[in-house]
């Protein structure tokens, strides 16, 4: 569900930044997909925490060269499109370009890049391959040893980025929500797994959880000088992002993953999260073909820019649709989606 939310959330940003044509002015409903991309990377870290907890300890060194493995498929992604659009842009593939991208994706490391496209995903495979190494010492440790080691670096990341938050790159600004992903990932496991907590508990969890998102989301929705404050990635927008996840994550878990509504929501609407990196690759294509039909047209209404990303949602969905049916007939094909989106 989290993933769904976070890929609707992409699409309506992508939008907006294509077609909405008052961007120095953001609307409050771009406004509201801030945090779409903080929830991606923290949802990557968390995954590792979580669902590759196990395999962490009982097949360490084949789990992270599987994790490695993903990483330069990442890297890989980023590379070959950023190829693409820059031939279709100049009409030459040479030596020079190839180059020429590679140092921009390099050069992340101490600038801002937003001539690179994809650039989210480079943080996905850095915080992905930190995280698998990092991941199994704080699983062995004992439960103080954790709490300090994962206190302190947690403290100190979010003082420097409070300090520093017109200054830190793209990447160092977002990398450290891998990081938290992951610690809130090996806790989720453990509460679910040992049943740490009571049903009473958790709800009350949940509950503020999700009260504290909206505290901090409806400021955004409503004030654009509150967004820019936040959009930055101070540590308000580490808060957001992980009460939306304990809140909207824990209801997901109750409700949806094993609740009354499982058989009727768990796929559906929500697959597009099941397909997270296949629909965010696909949404940029859609939206790049929209541009040329539209040539390069921009509007001024909400109205307009929202049915556009209704639009590609909805096509997002059949394909994805289309395409979980032809794996399930096609074992080539199948074979073939795992080795580059899996």
């Amino acid at each position: 569900m989290l993933k769904t939310v976070g890929i609707v959330a992409f699409i309506i940003w992508h939008c907006y930044v294509n077609f909405y044509g008052a961007l120095y002015n953001r609307s409050p409903f771009m406004r509201s997909t801030l945090f779409a991309t903080g929830l991606f990377i923290f949802l990557s870290g968390a995954t590792i925490g979580l669902h590759y907890h196990d395999r962490l300890v009982s097949e360490k060194i084949n789990t992270i060269l599987n994790i490695f493995y993903r990483c330069i498929k990442l890297l890989f992604i980023v590379f070959l499109a950023n190829i693409v659009i820059g031939v279709v842009s100049t009409k030459t593939l040479s030596l020079v370009l190839l180059a020429n991208i590679a140092q921009k994706m390099i050069s992340i490391l101490h600038v801002d890049r937003w001539d690179i496209s994809l650039q989210v995903l480079l943080v996905i495979a850095a915080g992905m391959l930190f995280n698998s190494i990092v991941v199994p010492v704080l699983i062995r440790l004992s439960p103080f040893y954790c709490k300090l080691i994962s206190v302190t670096p947690l403290f100190l990341i979010f003082v420097f980025d409070w300090g520093n938050k017109y200054h830190l790159p793209y990447f160092w600004r977002y990398l450290p929500l891998a990081y938290f992903g992951a610690l809130s990932g090996i806790v989720t496991y453990k509460i679910v797994n040992n049943k740490l907590l009571s049903k009473v508990h958790l709800r009350r969890i949940f509950t503020f959880s999700i009260f504290l998102f909206g505290a901090l989301w409806v400021p955004v929705i409503v004030s654009g000088e509150i967004a820019s404050n936040i959009v930055v990635e101070t540590l308000p927008y580490y808060f957001m992002i992980l009460s939306f996840y304990s809140g909207f994550g824990g209801l997901a878990f109750r409700y949806l993953d094993n609740g009354p509504l499982s058989v009727h929501l768990n796929r559906g609407f929500f697959i597009l999260g099941e397909y997270s990196l296949f629909v965010y690759l696909l949404q940029i294509v859609l939206i790049n073909i929209s541009v040329l039909l539209l040539g390069g047209e921009t509007f001024s209404s909400d109205i307009i820019v929202l049915s556009i990303a209704l639009g590609i949602t909805i096509l997002c969905f059949l394909a994805t649709n289309l395409i979980d049916r032809l794996r399930s007939i096609y074992p080539k094909l199948n074979k073939v989606y795992k080795s580059v989106c899996c």
